[in-house]
């Protein structure tokens, strides 16, 4: 999965960046870049009560990858075996 949070702004917006990048910090999701964090198991239930519990429905995007160009370090970060 990968996942964009709200651009950093003020107010409401820079609040809710915020909030998005604490709690998915604390579910395991690992910052790939700017406002996309990513994470390698199922968690569309998790990220629909994130969205529904803060209202914050088109500001989040949710994603489904295949595959991350030059993912190594992101295997490592979830204790994922490498490719062959």
């Amino acid at each position: 999965m990968v996942g964009t949070v709200p651009g950093p702004g003020t107010g409401r917006g820079r609040r809710l960046r915020i909030i998005v990048t604490v709690i998915g910090r604390s579910a395991g999701f690992v910052r790939l870049q700017d406002s996309v964090w990513v994470y390698p198991y199922d968690c569309e239930d998790f990220t629909a009560l994130l969205k529904a519990d803060l209202h914050i429905g088109r500001e989040v995007i949710y994603i489904i990858a295949e595959s991350i160009e030059n993912d190594g370090w992101l295997r490592e970060q979830f204790n994922l075996p490498r490719k062959r």
